[in-house]
């Protein structure tokens, strides 16, 4: 378990009357208003098998599915 100030984003607080511990629940909340805030459904993909990640610069990765 993490603490709101460690695990939330730094330009995407997470909401003031949530516990200084947030609960599982509470973080699928968060993460649901940050994908949705920042337009993200489209990029993410579900059920994919990931076989090589590294980052490459500046906050941008290279990835590498198992299937291409």
């Amino acid at each position: 378990m993490s603490s709101r100030n460690v695990t939330q984003f730094t330009h995407f607080p997470m909401p003031n009357n949530y516990p200084d511990f947030p609960s599982a629940q509470n973080m699928r909340d968060y993460l649901n208003a940050f994908a949705n805030h920042f337009n993200l459904r489209d990029s993410i993909e579900l059920n994919r098998t990931i076989s090589y990640v590294r980052p490459v610069e500046n906050n941008l990765w290279e990835v590498t599915f198992s299937d291409g």
